[in-house]
């Protein structure tokens, strides 16, 4: 860059050498012109900066999403279905990380939405009660954190696996990453997830594919992304025995099942599985649940992901 009359500054590194500041005229103090990285508003730290809009822990390399902005948009007042929608949307969730956690609130805002309620009319107390908990819930875990890379030095493969599920208040999928390298243990993370609120009025089955349809678009999205990376295998698992019937082509299919399964089978790269409702890692992002109750099977997935001979054991 510098060669070409470009001089670099202003950048942010997890290498604590690159982020020394500039020796600019000796100054026993850094000033701003001389930190090698931008100072954004609201940083606490130069530790702390944001990649994409997601905070960035620099010093640990991990990205995380916190929860202090809802708590604090709902402010004084009565609950109505204003403040509702600002507290849900304030948190900036690019990767869906805490999105068991952000569907709680969707589902509240959807039950005030069903009731009619007018925007700046107080909502009923049994929708503030839940509404309450939610955000006691936050405020006791206020942030979540997940490592910024899935895969270390010297990486000969990557499997990825997602998983589906649906209840009759939402659908939540959730994508992870096996990192296989030459002298290391198998690296399993959480990719990405999305949730989102159920459609109305349809039977469990039906959500079950719909979720199924949900994780086979973005699986292919993923799969576009990642061009140019070692990704071998795509492997997709759903706890519903009858979507996957569905899925290979076993019975006869209304309208809204055919649509759906000509969709996914024109993936053909993807492999279907079943997975009992224990071992679903998204089973929690189609019902809702509190930071600290996430726990590892959200954020990793099944121990036995990265040992394909316990699937046919297993499942």
């Amino acid at each position: 860059m510098e060669d070409g009359g470009f001089h670099l500054h202003k950048w942010h590194s997890n290498v604590a050498e690159l982020d020394e500041p500039q020796t600019i005229e000796d100054d026993a103090v850094p000033s701003q012109a001389s930190l090698t990285y931008p100072v954004l508003e609201g940083e606490t730290s130069p530790q702390e900066t944001k990649i994409l809009g997601v905070p960035w822990i620099k010093t640990e390399d991990k990205l995380s999403i916190g929860f202090m902005k809802p708590l604090g948009s709902v402010g004084e007042g009565p609950l109505t279905k204003r403040k509702m929608l600002s507290a849900v949307n304030s948190v900036y969730d690019l990767l869906g990380i805490a999105a068991p956690v952000i569907i709680t609130g969707k589902i509240l805002y959807g039950e005030a939405c069903l009731r009619k309620l007018k925007w700046d009319e107080e909502v009923p107390s049994d929708i503030q009660r839940s509404w309450d908990k939610w955000l006691k819930g936050m405020e006791n875990c206020p942030c979540l954190t997940v490592p910024r890379s899935v895969v270390d030095r010297d990486v000969t493969r990557i499997v990825l696996h997602g998983f589906s599920d649906a209840s009759n208040l939402a659908i939540s999928v959730a994508i992870y990453a096996l990192a296989y390298h030459a002298a290391e243990p198998v690296h399993q993370n959480l990719l990405v997830a999305k949730s989102r609120i159920a459609p109305r009025d349809l039977s469990i089955p039906r959500l079950e594919l719909i979720a199924a349809h949900t994780l086979s678009r973005l699986m292919n999205h993923v799969k576009e992304v990642l061009q140019g990376q070692p990704v071998e295998e795509y492997h997709c698992w759903v706890d519903s025995t009858t979507v996957l019937y569905w899925i290979k082509g076993i019975g006869t299919w209304t309208q809204f099942v055919r649509n759906r399964t000509r969709a996914i089978q024109e993936k053909g790269y993807l492999k279907w599985h079943h997975v009992p409702t224990s071992d679903n890692s998204s089973d929690q992002g189609s019902r809702g649940a509190e930071p600290r109750k996430l726990g590892e099977l959200w954020f990793r997935g099944p121990i036995w992901l990265s040992n394909p001979d316990k699937w046919s054991q297993q499942h």
